[in-house]
This record gives C-alpha cells, sequence and structure tokens, in this order.
C-alpha cells in the first residue's frame, strides 16, 4: 500500500491520525495496567522495543533526541520522513514486534479482547471498537493474523482516506 505524491505534512486528517499512536506513552503505561507481572514486564519490553526500532529506522529524521519532541513535532517528522519512498517502506518494519505485544496469549492471532485490552492500557477512545476490529478483520475469522494486523498498520501511517477503517486502529476517531 505504498502511496506516491501524498502530502502527509498537510493532510489534516493525517496529522489528527498520526497523533493518536503514542509509542512512548504505551511503554510506560503497560506497567501499570496488567495484572501479570511478567507478561506485563514483556509487552512492556516489545513496546519499548518498537519504539526504539522505529526512532532508529528515522533517526536522521528524528535528530538526537527523540525524547524531546512534543507530538507536533514528533508528527512533523515522520511527515518528511514519509516523503520518501524508503521512508513509507520502513512503517512495517516494528509490525512483527507490535504484533506479538498485541498477541498475550501467544497463540498466533490477535483476538477482540487482546485488542481492547490494547487500547485500554494505551488510554485510545474504546468507541465502535468491536465495530473498528470486526472492519479490519479481512478474513472474518474473528481474529487478525499477522497479515492483517500489518496492513492495518501499514493503512493507518499511509492512508489518507478517511473512509479508511485502518484509521481506528490506535484508536475510535471521528470523521
Amino acid at each position: 500500500m505504498e502511496k506516491e505524491g501524498v502530502d502527509f505534512a498537510n493532510s489534516d486528517f493525517w496529522r489528527r491520525k498520526a497523533s493518536t499512536a503514542d509509542f512512548l506513552g504505551l511503554a510506560f503505561r503497560v506497567e501499570l495496567e496488567s495484572s501479570d507481572p511478567g507478561q506485563n514486564a514483556n509487552l512492556k519490553y516489545k513496546a519499548k522495543h518498537v519504539l526504539d526500532i522505529w526512532l532508529e529506522v528515522y533517526r536522521v529524521r528524528f535528530g538526537d533526541s527523540p525524547k524531546g519532541f512534543n507530538r507536533e513535532e514528533y508528527v512533523d517528522a515522520l511527515a518528511k520522513a514519509f516523503e520518501t519512498r524508503e521512508g513509507r517502506l520502513n512503517v512495517a518494519i516494528p509490525a512483527r514486534l507490535m504484533f506479538e505485544a498485541l498477541d498475550r496469549d501467544r497463540n498466533g492471532v490477535i483476538t477482540y479482547k487482546e485488542y481492547g485490552d490494547f487500547l485500554s492500557i494505551k488510554k485510545g477512545d474504546l468507541t465502535n471498537v468491536e465495530q473498528n476490529f470486526n472492519a479490519m478483520d479481512l478474513n472474518g475469522n474473528g481474529t487478525w493474523s499477522f497479515e492483517e494486523f500489518q496492513d492495518a498498520l501499514v493503512g493507518f501511517w499511509l492512508c489518507v482516506d478517511e473512509k479508511d477503517v485502518s484509521k481506528h486502529l490506535y484508536g475510535y476517531m471521528e470523521e
């Protein structure tokens, strides 16, 4: 789903959508939200590792101090990174780790409950969460495979179509 010629920086919809993804907040909140400390530590580690990979991929764009970025600067940096073909292709790099972090029972799929838990931990908007989960469940079997999750992740970051359901990946977005 690589998009050529999309002006991410000037798309109000994309900027609003991108600002809902909060890897730093997720990495540090997970620790407080789980009833299983071992699983919790694993998810926190994976969330932090996803963030580290993401920042490494876009290191040149973010500079040396990504933790000093505010949300607006973060979205600006991503928009600039996505101007390049390489930047767009790198979107999927952390997908496997993110998938494994959400697949808390490690059965190879993400269930509605696991997705809801993720949104709760992330403090995402749970409005229409079941409807959005089902819309991103492309084969309709009630779970997300890795491929379905990766499609949703790439769609979230690279799609500027306001009707695309992947916009709800990190929580409900009003039209």
